[in-house]
C-alpha cells in the first residue's frame, strides 16, 4: 500500500483521468465521472492499493473538506 501523501494524490489524480476517460469512451458515459470516480477510489481502496478512510493520509483531510463536497455537488448536478 501507498503511504507517501505525493504518491497518493498522484494515484488520486489519475483516477480522475481514468473516470473522465471512461465516461467519454466507454457505456459509463451515462454515469457522471463523479461517481466513477467514487466507485474507482473505492475499489482500489478494498483492494489495499490506497489507504482507506480508516488509514487516514494527510492527503484525505484536504480531499474531504473541499474535493468530496464538490464532487457531490456535480454528482447531483447529473441526476
Amino acid at each position: 500500500m501507498i503511504q507517501e501523501p505525493l504518491y497518493i494524490l498522484a494515484f488520486l489524480s489519475l483516477l480522475v483521468v481514468a473516470a473522465e476517460w471512461l465516461c467519454r469512451k466507454t457505456v459509463l458515459k451515462y454515469l457522471s465521472s463523479s461517481l466513477v470516480v467514487i466507485i474507482l477510489g473505492a475499489i482500489f481502496a478494498n483492494l489495499n492499493l490506497i489507504p482507506s478512510a480508516s488509514n487516514a493520509s494527510p492527503v484525505y483531510d484536504g480531499i474531504f473538506a473541499y474535493v468530496a463536497p464538490l464532487s457531490i455537488f456535480f454528482l447531483l448536478l447529473g441526476v
